[in-house]
């Protein structure tokens, strides 16, 4: 296993998280998922322990300013993932976007 160059946290954790973009950027050696920003309690235990993520946070701006990740997955329905994506995007980190159709 290569050394992890890359560290990722997710904004979300409903099926697009749990069913998609967790277990594909799980199986790449260079990036690690760090931390997870979910406000439904059922829905972040489904994706944090599975994933083991370092950190789990109440607010998406407490998880990018503490866990200072290089990108960050916005996979949230789309009522509320223009202010993450925007706070992310000032914050100067990369961001992926996904619009959540189903939790």
């Amino acid at each position: 296993m290569s050394d992890t160059s890359l560290t990722v946290t997710f904004v979300g954790a409903g099926l697009g998280s749990r069913g998609v973009h967790c277990p594909n950027v799980d199986r790449l050696p260079e990036v690690a998922m760090i931390s997870v920003y979910e406000p439904d309690e059922e829905r972040l235990d489904r994706v944090a322990n599975p994933y083991e993520f370092s950190w789990v946070y109440p607010h998406h701006l407490e998880m990018v300013e503490k866990a200072d990740p290089d990108g960050v997955y916005c996979v949230t329905n789309e009522q509320w993932s223009l202010g993450s994506v925007l706070d992310c995007l000032d914050d100067g980190k990369y961001v992926f976007i996904e619009r959540e159709l189903y939790t």
